[in-house]
Parts: C-alpha cells; sequence; structure tokens
C-alpha cells in the first residue's frame, strides 16, 4: 500500500471539478502474548447475574444460558473447518474452554471487535455485553454445567453478510510461489491483470476476498485500470519472466481506482443496495497482492475474489479514497511514538459509508475524527491495534462530514524492545512496503456527488 493517491489529491481534484474521502488464520502480531488470567476477579460485593433474572438463584446452564450467547456472537467462525482454532457446535467442544472463554471475553479479545464503543454504530458488530459476560463468567466459575437440553431456546441470529452468487470471480489462474526480491528479506509485491470483459459499466455492490494461503498473504487488494493503460501493463508483464509483475508500492500504472482491500481479518463486504463503486467498460482488474513469507517459506498462493454487481439501474456511486502520513517517523526504542494527518477542508458536505486503518505490528492504537473549530466527530476508534483484526466497517446509517470540515487520521506506535517481534532489536520506524516497516493510513467509502467524476 502506498500514499500515491492521497485524500487530500482525490478531494482537490474534485474541488477543482466543482469549481471551488473471518479470518484470523494468518497472525503476524509478534508482539509477547500473555494467557488471560482464567481467575475469576473479586465479585463478593456485587451481584450475581443469576440474582437478577426472573428465577433468582437458577444456575447458569449450558443449553439455556451459554448456547445461545454462543450462536449469536461466536458460531459464526467458530464451526468445524473455518479459520478458527476450535468449533463452538456442542457443550462436549465447549465445556473443557469454559473459563479461557470467559477470560477472553472480559479481555475484550472475543469476540473480536476493535473499534471502540460509543465512537460510532456501525453494521455487523460483534459485541458481548456486560450482562452476556457476566454469565460467561458465572458458568465458567460454576464448572460450566449443561443443564437441561430441553431449555434449550429459540435463537433469532443476527443479520449475516450473504452475498450470494457471484456476477464475476477474479483468478490469476496460477499456484504462485512467493520470491522476495532481496536477499534475506520475507516480502515480495505481486500484481495479476486479469480482463472482465466489461462491454458497458457496472457497479460492484460486494466483494468477498478468498487468499488461497492465508499465510502468506499480509494484504491483497484490487485496482481498476482504464483501458487506456492497456498496453502499459501488458508491457508489465511482459518484461517479468514470472506470473503477473513485481508491484512494490503500487500498481505501476495510472489513473488506477480502488476497488477492494483485504487484510488479515477483513470479512465479506456488502453496500447498501442500489449502491456500488463503479467499473468502466473496457477496464481491467489487477490485483496486488503483499505476500509475507516468514510464516511460509516454500508456499503457494492463488488469491481468488468474489465481485458482485447491483441491478439498480441508476445505481448510487460510492468510491474508496485514501488518507496517508508518508512521512512519518518513530525512533527506536520508542514507545510513544506518533505520526498524524489531516485532509484539506472539503467544499461540501460528504456522506460517509465506511471507514478502514492500516498499520502494520508495531502499531498500538489509531483514531480518525473530523472536526471545525470547537466541533469534534469521532470517525473511527481502535485503541487497541491488532494487525490480525483489520477490515472496512459500514457505518449502520451513513454520516454526513460537514462542508470545512478536516479529516485527522492519529496514528500511535510502540516501538519498545519489549514490543519486537522475536529476535529482533529496535529501529527507526519510517513508511514502507515491508512488513518490518509501518504504515499510517485510513480508506474512506463516499459517496460520490452526482455530477463529479473521481
Amino acid at each position: 500500500m502506498k500514499p500515491s493517491n492521497t485524500l487530500l489529491i482525490c478531494i482537490g481534484a474534485l474541488t477543482l471539478t466543482l469549481g471551488v474521502a473471518c479470518d484470523d488464520s494468518q497472525s503476524y502480531n509478534n508482539s509477547p502474548h500473555t494467557i488471560p488470567d482464567t481467575r475469576a476477579p473479586d465479585t463478593s460485593s456485587d451481584t450475581h447475574p443469576s440474582d437478577t433474572t426472573t428465577n433468582p438463584g437458577a444456575a447458569v446452564t449450558y443449553h439455556r444460558d451459554i448456547a445461545p450467547l454462543l450462536a449469536m456472537h461466536c458460531n459464526e467462525c467458530h464451526v468445524p473447518n473455518s479459520t478458527a482454532p476450535f468449533a463452538f457446535g456442542s457443550f462436549a467442544e465447549v465445556q473443557p474452554l469454559a473459563l479461557f472463554i470467559a477470560a477472553a471475553v472480559e479481555a475484550g479479545t472475543m469476540p473480536p471487535w476493535p473499534p471502540l464503543e460509543g465512537c460510532q454504530e456501525f453494521k455487523h458488530e460483534r459485541r458481548l455485553s456486560s450482562e452476556e459476560i457476566a454469565l460467561m463468567r458465572a458458568w465458567a466459575d460454576d464448572g460450566a454445567p449443561e443443564g437441561d437440553p430441553a431449555d434449550a431456546v429459540v435463537v433469532v441470529l443476527p443479520e449475516r453478510i450473504d452475498l450470494g452468487q457471484p456476477d464475476y470471480v477474479f483468478d490469476t489462474g496460477v499456484e504462485y510461489k512467493p520470491q522476495p526480491p532481496e536477499a534475506n528479506s520475507i516480502d515480495d509485491y505481486r500484481c495479476f491483470v486479469v480482463d472482465p470483459g466489461l462491454e458497458a459499466d457496472v457497479f460492484v455492490n460486494g466483494y468477498e476476498t478468498l487468499p488461497g494461503n492465508p499465510a502468506l498473504v499480509h494484504h491483497a487488494i484490487i485496482y481498476e485500470a482504464p483501458q487506456s493503460q492497456a498496453a502499459k501493463l501488458a508491457d508489465l508483464e511482459a518484461l517479468d519472466d514470472r506470473p503477473g509483475y513485481t508491484c512494490f508500492g503500487g500498481p505501476r500504472v495510472s489513473d488506477v481506482r480502488m476497488l477492494s482491500g483485504w487484510a488479515p481479518g477483513s470479512a465479506p463486504l456488502k453496500f447498501p443496495a442500489n449502491h456500488g463503486i463503479r467499473l468502466r467498460k473496457g477496464s481491467k482488474l489487477v490485483l496486488q497482492v503483499h505476500y509475507n513469507t516468514l510464516n511460509d517459506k516454500q508456499g503457494t498462493d492463488r488469491t481468488k475474489i468474489n465481485l458482485h454487481y447491483t441491478k439498480a439501474a441508476s445505481p448510487s456511486e460510492l468510491a474508496i479514497i485514501p488518507l496517508a502520513q508518508g512521512n512519518l517517523f518513530v525512533a527506536a526504542g520508542d514507545k510513544e511514538g506518533f505520526a498524524t494527518v489531516n485532509g484539506p477542508a472539503l467544499p461540501l458536505n460528504v456522506s460517509l459509508y465506511g471507514i478502514s486503518a492500516h498499520m502494520h505490528m508495531l502499531g498500538s492504537s489509531i483514531d480518525i475524527k473530523a472536526s471545525a473549530n470547537d466541533r469534534e466527530m469521532c470517525l473511527l476508534d481502535i485503541p487497541r491495534w491488532d494487525f490480525n483484526w483489520q477490515g472496512f466497517y459500514l457505518y449502520k446509517e451513513p454520516i454526513t462530514v460537514p462542508r470545512n470540515w478536516i479529516t485527522t487520521l492519529n496514528c500511535h506506535y510502540d516501538n519498545s524492545p519489549q514490543n519486537q517481534s522475536p529476535g529482533r532489536e529496535p529501529h527507526d520506524l519510517r513508511w514502507g512496503d515491508g512488513t518490518f516497516d509501518e504504515m499510517c493510513l485510513a480508506y474512506f467509502i463516499i459517496l460520490v456527488p452526482p455530477g463529479i467524476s473521481l
């Protein structure tokens, strides 16, 4: 990822036009981990959750109390043959993990949902209430009783992201073996070009990225390249003796637009009905994959992306635009490193549909705000950054960022000796493509105003 097309540039172009933005199988967090303390906190003066129910004194049981919580909040990932390390489908599977589950939900590491509560409301939030967390703890401390299967209740599951059958599948058609170009390097950036055969403009309403080998894929981005860049893309491929072409920093062609992005933890993305990102007639698709061979030096990958088009006759156009601080610097050993960047004052109201943030392994927290004078609006706040849980977050309802407001991205880093990957010493951090470099980057999904071309 490279901040070559920053939010300032994109909005600046818009200003000139007017005349006046569950996958956890891969682990890159190499910081020391501590197993959560599974001992219950001292709650001798608290009221036990079961004491406040309609059946005072009733024990918390798996079938009546815990299975419904797992079905609503956990079982989307914790099923057989998924990326989660174990399934939660039965009492026999869950009971031995009771103390661990209670500790994980108390620590806020499960279910994984990085955004801070109270900043904004997002679709598909994965949160447990304090009452639900207390139930988990009470059940675990009581020995995780099964209870009576007859007490099982019917669960109304939350809305899931169901994209259905894709309209187009981006498939490179090859099993690619990463080959970092520099000795002792673990990073390989590769771009693959596909012609989707578009005879007319289409609008992408949703997408799902399917890494072929999650142990290798650091991130994957699809760009749309206009027909005018077809010859240069063909030259880049022809000059490279391996599939695709090398593309550190970006796809190496002009006038590209971002269509989709994936990093560890990303879920499928579905925009509101009758909305989509435009793919222009005759354009090519360029998939940039950052491969990291740290966890798999011999493996291959064949990442695919399912694209879903809206069938609306006149869809509302969305666009993804970036904001980045490419001049970040964090000194070796600095536990409280900081980078920040402001976007421009916007010349018109902007409807914001979604947002994403990106750093690497030494990021500690990240937040994005919009402000004007003494007014401020939180757009996204991730107080505990985890590289393994990233993605786009769609707002429950679009947010209006008023004209003349400024968008600010703040990135915090822990570059202390205690926070390094095994065997590594602190080094000065700068913006870079490598896994052990850093980034300070945000993406905004905006509604393109009528009559404007981005």
